[in-house]
């Protein structure tokens, strides 16, 4: 009830300040439209309201994002890289990692992973942990720049600092196979674990191979397939592979 009510006053409050031009209040309003919170939900509202703040940094990313995703206007990855890109050269870091994501992909703009590569950067160097993960599988992958395991791992240390799922996955990943850093079975273990805790599918199964091994945690088969089976049915595509064949090889070995 008190939640509510204060969001009925800011709305209130926004409203009000609308009239006197405030962009910051009028962004606002097109939020409360974008998420539906105390009014109905209503994207085409929400880019009106966006439209009318467009000087608002915050107001270009939310546009970037309804042209990208099609909410209340046409799909149109074009306008959406140039509403992305105009925050993005003011520092917006997560329109800086939009902006990483459409170069990688080549999607709105030509291909070009140096771009990708540099926009991903100057996200990451802000902070943002989408921005630090990306940068990190970039020195991870060695595609596009000199691959440096150090520096992925860094990177991604930095993000799954900040509960970056997929980083928290990484850096465990690192420490079971030393890459940019001493190998060390404890901490492998307390990351997977850490990622698998917080959603990670990848996480989940790589956890299985850890009590399967005995690696960092006790040895314990039956809670590696209990892992297996479960991500099998959360929808991951090689977990049940995993699962049949390790039981075929204990079988077979025993």
């Amino acid at each position: 009830m008190g939640v509510k009510q204060d969001y009925e006053k800011a709305f209130n409050i926004f409203t009000e300040l609308r009239k006197k031009g405030n962009e910051e209040a009028i962004y606002y309003l097109g939020y409360y439209y974008e998420k539906g919170i105390i009014v109905p939900q209503n994207y085409k509202k929400a880019l009106e309201y966006y439209m009318q703040a467009s000087e608002y940094i915050a107001a270009q990313n939310s546009i970037a994002k309804l042209y990208l995703n099609g909410f209340g206007v046409a799909k149109d990855n074009t306008k959406a890289f140039e509403w992305f890109l105009k925050s993005a050269e003011q520092d917006y870091p997560d329109s800086q990692y939009e902006l990483s994501c459409m170069y990688y992909n080549g999607i709105g703009v030509a291909k070009d992973r140096a771009k990708a590569f540099y926009w991903a950067q100057r996200g990451a160097i802000l902070g943002y942990a989408k921005a630090q993960y990306a940068l990190g599988t970039m020195y991870d992958s060695g595609v596009d720049v000199p691959q440096d395991y150090k520096k992925a791992f860094e990177w991604y240390s930095k993000a799954a600092d900040q509960g970056n799922v997929e980083s928290e996955y990484a850096v465990g990943h690192a420490y079971s196979l030393g890459l940019g850093v001493p190998e060390n079975e404890d901490k492998a273990f307390e990351w997977i674990n850490r990622a698998y805790q917080h959603g990670s599918l990848e996480a989940k199964v790589q956890l299985g191979f850890l009590y399967f091994r005995g690696e960092g945690v006790a040895k314990n088969m039956n809670k590696a397939y209990e892992l297996w089976a479960s991500a099998e049915k959360k929808g991951h595509q090689g977990a049940g592979k995993v699962l049949r064949s390790m039981k075929s090889y204990v079988s077979a070995n025993n």
